[in-house]
């Protein structure tokens, strides 16, 4: 190709010469009578003699090599030219040698891809099969689940009805509890009334009872209280105390003695009564031998600024003489309330 190659630059084109002429053509014909054919000629340039002198020699030298035996020389292009196309060639074989690798990892990847699609879609078709199935379980279950439901439902409603009756009975007997309620209450309060006035008469005989008389036990608080009739003096009032297995009264809080004089009889109030309280060596003790307080301490008898024993008089505590004459009060224990006792007794 190099050795015939033209320079399309160097062509130009040329009519024919007129001694070429063209057979006579039909009237009506194409073209015009003067008209000559087109040729193609070489335009004479520097150019053109270089290449045609190039390629002499190269005949030549072709010529001389095949008359001696020996293989032409190629010149500088040609030896480009094949170390293009060599080049090229090699590319080419790289290339496909690469697309021949690149498609055989593709096809083991398509391969596997294959394979892992086929071992999926198995997977799939199992679980596939056990949702089946359990649906078909989960429908079976729902049909027995519905059909107790309305086994269920149909005994509700028995229940229901029965709910209903229960509870007309029960506002029936609700009913019967108010009317039972109110006349129990009624009972309740007419028992209260009773209480109350047998309370009251309680009292009023506790009242009655405890009320000191004399020669007689009478209970006060947790005392029984006996009242003299006779005047004697101080000591004497305490050994007669003492052959009724008992003492003369000990009153250590002044109000127990303003709430004593309260409850005796207004005949009694008029007399004056030796207690169980004397001084000795300066200082007052009951008959108990137990110590008197400064609150306990009696006040002085108006008649007597030297008295060594106490009387009760107007509610008040007198220390007078001891070999005056009074009337006393002996005091013990009351009896604990037993069965036929309510209350402590004397």
């Amino acid at each position: 190709m190099s050795q015939e190659g033209v320079t399309y630059a160097d062509l130009r084109f040329v009519r024919s010469p007129l001694e070429k002429k063209s057979p006579p053509r039909e009237p009506g014909g194409g073209g015009g009578e003067g008209d000559g054919e087109l040729t193609y000629e070489n335009v004479e340039g520097p150019q053109l003699r270089r290449g045609e002198e190039r390629l002499e020699e190269e005949e030549a030298a072709a010529r001389r090599s095949s008359s001696s035996g020996r293989a032409p020389k190629l010149g500088r292009r040609s030896w480009f030219a094949a170390s293009a196309l060599l080049g090229t060639c090699l590319l080419l074989l790289g290339t496909t040698v690469g697309l021949g690798v690149r498609y055989w990892q593709v096809s083991q990847q398509l391969q596997q891809a294959s394979q892992d699609h086929t071992v999926e879609s198995v997977v799939l078709a199992e679980r596939i099969g056990t949702k089946e199935r359990q649906l078909q379980e989960a429908k079976a279950q729902l049909r027995s689940t519905r059909e107790a439901l309305q086994d269920w439902e149909a005994a509700g409603s028995r229940m229901q009805e029965q709910l209903q009756k229960r509870e007309k009975e029960l506002s029936r007997a609700r009913d019967n509890l108010d009317l039972l309620m109110k006349e129990k209450l009624q009972e309740q309060q007419k028992r209260e009334e009773s209480e109350q006035e047998l309370n009251e008469m309680r009292r009023q005989l506790q009242e009655v009872q405890s009320r000191p008389q004399p020669n007689k036990w009478t209970l006060f608080g947790c005392k029984c209280l006996w009242i003299s009739s006779e005047q004697k003096t101080w000591r004497e009032s305490k050994e007669d105390c003492e052959k009724k297995e008992s003492q003369l009264l000990t009153l250590r809080d002044p109000s127990d003695t303003e709430r004593l004089w309260e409850i005796l009889p207004s005949v009694e109030q008029t007399h004056h009564f030796w207690i169980g309280l004397q001084k000795r060596n300066y200082y007052w003790f009951w008959v108990d031998d137990s110590w008197a307080s400064w609150t306990e301490t009696p006040k002085q008898c108006t008649t007597d600024r030297d008295g060594n024993c106490a009387q009760m008089s107007r509610g008040t505590r007198e220390g007078c003489h001891c070999s005056t004459r009074h009337r006393y009060i002996c005091e013990k224990a009351a009896g604990a309330a037993q069965a036929d006792h309510t209350f402590p007794w004397c």
